[in-house]
């Protein structure tokens, strides 16, 4: 059984082998065509120019007059321009550039102490923004090298390079935390004493800021109004609304005013925004603000 399977699969083999002889392609000649050149006619270029390309020349007209031609030694002894005023850099002032410099790191401290023990000067200066409280003496380095060069009860002079500004002493008011628990109206002293540490803690600092100050082209510093530029300012304004206010003025009415509703409303205001404050006397309130209006708070 085995030799014949042997001897068919070979009959196969040779059946296959006859196969693919008898029907082989035959062999032929290759011939290679080559197109003759002819010299006399030049061939197309594989890009054709547009005739519109050339109205590119419109645009550069001939010159009527042609330049002299430059030779390398007319180039290099050619004399240069003088410098003038404007192409002169600018530099600042040494001792202005230290000053501001010095106001921008102070801008936020307050002196607020000072006290003496013999010959032992203390002061103490809070920085508000930080929230935080350097006690100075003289000869002291603080930040950023500011120097404090002399201490007293009324200043502290503080330095930076060649850059000096005093400090005054800032005491809050005592009757600020008075007003903050029972709002009332200022006296014409309180007035003035808040005015005066208003222009120690931030005053003093805005003046220096502003001495080196110079308006724009074409404008002016601004300058306080005369008596008569009040007077004349009055009178426009009276022309043109002055008199239509008082029209309608006149013929306001008052609404209706319920205080025990104004009492409620105004006890929960202030629970709900100082519930950790006393709240003042609402009568007393209620009665300045019907007879004298807002700006009683403030007195002439």
């Amino acid at each position: 059984m085995r030799s014949v399977f042997i001897l068919l699969f070979c009959v196969i083999l040779v059946i296959a082998i006859v196969f693919v002889v008898v029907h082989a392609p035959t062999p032929s000649n290759v011939q290679i065509a080559v197109v003759p050149i002819d010299l006399e006619r030049q061939p197309q270029p594989v890009m054709q120019s547009d005739p519109a390309a050339n109205h590119i020349l419109e645009f550069f007209p001939e010159a009527i007059e042609s330049l002299p031609l430059q030779t390398p030694e007319d180039i290099t002894h050619v004399p240069e321009p003088a410098p003038t005023q404007a192409q002169k850099p600018e530099t600042g002032d040494p001792i202005e550039i230290q000053k501001y410099a010095l106001l921008a790191h102070i801008n936020d401290w307050v002196y607020e102490m000072y006290s003496q023990v013999g010959s032992t000067k203390l002061g103490q200066i809070k920085d508000t923004r930080q929230n935080t409280l350097m006690k100075v003496y003289e000869g002291k380095t603080l930040e950023n090298g500011v120097e404090v060069v002399r201490l007293s009860a009324e200043s502290v002079l503080l330095k930076l390079g060649e850059a000096t500004f005093t400090l005054r002493l800032a005491e809050e008011p005592k009757f600020f935390e008075d007003i903050k628990k029972n709002p009332r109206a200022l006296t014409p002293e309180e007035q003035s004493k808040a005015y005066d540490y208003y222009m120690i803690r931030w005053g003093d600092k805005f003046k220096e800021y502003s001495k080196g100050y110079q308006p724009p082209a074409g404008m002016q510093n601004p300058q306080p109004a005369t008596l008569q530029m009040k007077q004349q300012g009055y009178k426009e304004y009276m022309e043109r609304y002055g008199q239509k206010f008082q029209e309608n003025g006149n013929t306001y009415q008052m609404p209706e005013i319920n205080p025990e509703k104004q009492r409620e409303l105004y006890k929960k205001y202030w629970e709900k925004f100082h519930p950790d404050r006393e709240m003042p006397d609402f009568d007393q309130l209620f009665q300045t603000t019907i007879h004298s209006g807002p700006g009683a708070r403030l007195q002439n």
